[in-house]
């Protein structure tokens, strides 16, 4: 969150332009990656699937694995 919040304001040059297709499909990536982990979160109470939201350290890391997988599909897509 917080890497968004300063990027938002400063970061605007680090990506430069792009088009209105490369946001779609930066946009369609976030929301398909956000439904999926959403669905999972809210099926069920316990199982495999489950082991990323059971400890704090889980999901601080699954945290990180996110950003990292968003800010990886902004630099392909956006190529900054």
């Amino acid at each position: 969150m917080l890497f968004f919040m300063i990027t938002s304001k400063h970061g605007a040059s680090l990506f430069g332009t792009a088009s209105f297709t490369d946001k779609l499909i930066y946009w369609i990536v976030f929301s398909v990656i956000t439904v999926a982990l959403e669905a999972n979160a809210l099926s069920g109470l316990t199982g495999s699937s489950k082991q990323y939201l059971e400890k704090p350290r889980s999901v601080i890391l699954s945290g990180v694995v996110l950003w990292a997988i968003l800010y990886g599909t902004l630099i392909a897509v956006w190529g900054a």
